[in-house]
């Protein structure tokens, strides 16, 4: 016969091994959502610096209502299955530059980065980098496809 002491022990050590497992699992879910990166580095001194893990900013967006999205203009549902389809296998891409422009003081250019997409944009006033793991841009990208169908 097992004493209760056996038992709550056995019980306590089942509980704390599913705990565990249940963290391991969420760190590594965290950690392959990728980070939301916003920094702007101004000569005003202004300067933003964000990070963001991709798990929350997916679950944030989530959240904002329907109607948002609704922004978007019909003209645009033509395209609407060439990007998500540009976005599904982006991630088995290699890095690759979409966009690049540069005038006589400003520079541009959009990049598939690893599993982000980053945004650059180098002017005389200020430096901004966006980088945005492919995963949140597709789920976007589906959440404005939605309402165009």
């Amino acid at each position: 016969m097992i004493s209760r002491t056996n038992q709550l022990a056995a019980i306590i050590g089942a509980l704390s091994l599913a705990a565990a497992l249940m963290v391991v699992g969420l760190i590594g879910f965290v950690a392959r959502s990728g980070e939301l990166v916003v920094r702007v580095d101004s000569t005003r001194g202004d300067d933003v610096h964000i990070r963001v893990p991709g798990a929350l900013a997916k679950a944030g967006v989530s959240m904002i209502p329907a109607r948002f999205f609704s922004c978007v203009e019909d003209r645009h549902s033509a395209w609407k299955a060439l990007v998500l389809e540009a976005c599904r296998d982006m991630d088995h891409q290699p890095d690759f530059d979409l966009l690049q422009a540069t005038t006589d003081t400003e520079e541009v250019r959009i990049a598939k980065r690893g599993g982000s997409i980053e945004l650059r944009v180098d002017s005389p006033s200020e430096r901004v980098r966006l980088s945005v793991p492919v995963g949140l841009a597709r789920y976007v990208l589906e959440r404005f496809a939605s309402d165009l169908s």
